[in-house]
């Protein structure tokens, strides 16, 4: 019977991660033998094999996935994989009214403000929002 294998929880706030496989679909892997990494805004795993098998990968390499969602399965010697759909890479759509916006996460040269301290988590959710860090107020002395 197929094992599936699916996107981790690597923390309490992680809803998503980026899968990049070290083996290929239809290779023999043994328990223990890293799979895959797996990226999260702070973080990256190494995903081992929980058992011996065939590998059978349903998420491409680089996708981004939802957590809990199936990333591949463990498939018997001349076993068939299910049939499940691909994930769908998430897209966030581009809000049209900042679309023209870029959004750097330090105020520019001569602003007369500070620059803006951000998390690389915070950079990359406001750079794909189209959100200029200096307008987002902040209760301390870091944007996370």
């Amino acid at each position: 019977m197929a094992t599936p294998i699916v996107m981790p929880r690597l923390g309490d706030f992680m809803t998503e991660g980026v899968v990049t496989w070290n083996k290929s679909s239809g290779d023999a892997v043994t328990r223990g033998e890293p799979l895959a990494a797996i990226e999260s805004e702070k973080l990256t795993y190494d995903l081992e094999a929980a058992e011996d098998g065939i590998l059978h990968t349903v998420a491409d390499s680089g996708a981004t996935v939802p957590v809990d969602q199936v990333l591949g399965y463990f498939l018997a010697e001349g076993e068939e994989p299910p049939a499940a759909e691909k994930p769908a890479e998430r897209r966030v759509a581009a809000r049209s009214e900042r679309s023209s916006r870029s959004a750097p996460s330090r105020r520019a040269a001569g602003s007369g403000g500070p620059p803006v301290r951000s998390t690389p988590g915070a950079r990359k959710v406001a750079s794909s929002l189209g959100i200029d860090l200096s307008d987002v107020p902040t209760s301390g002395a870091r944007i996370t």
